[in-house]
């Protein structure tokens, strides 16, 4: 699985319910018996949640969302006021942005 797979699966992870994410921890077992995810566990639970392309699409999600250097996307989706729109754009943002190079071409 490419890194941009993780990140439109984790996309579509998060747009699944509204309360499938979440901030503040890595993945939290709901009374619903569900999940709920931040940034990072949903690329985790995409890649199969500990395969290290999970930390590539984190990477990427961090800079397609605009995160400072040495900041993660983790710390940026934690951030006070952000919200799971945010999150899910951030998610999409630089392989929709790809596609569209590469249909320019």
């Amino acid at each position: 699985m490419t890194s941009d797979e993780i990140r439109l699966k984790a996309a579509d992870l998060l747009e699944s319910r509204p309360d499938a994410w979440q901030q503040g921890s890595s993945r939290t077992k709901l009374a619903s018996g569900r999940y709920a995810y931040c940034i990072m566990g949903a690329c985790r639970e995409a890649a199969g949640y500990y395969a290290a392309a999970a930390y590539a699409a984190n990477a990427a999600a961090g800079t397609a969302a605009g995160t400072a250097a040495g900041t993660t996307a983790s710390y940026w989706n934690d951030k006070p006021g952000r919200t799971r729109e945010e999150v899910i754009a951030a998610l999409r943002n630089e392989v929709i942005t790809k596609v569209n190079e590469e249909d320019a071409r």
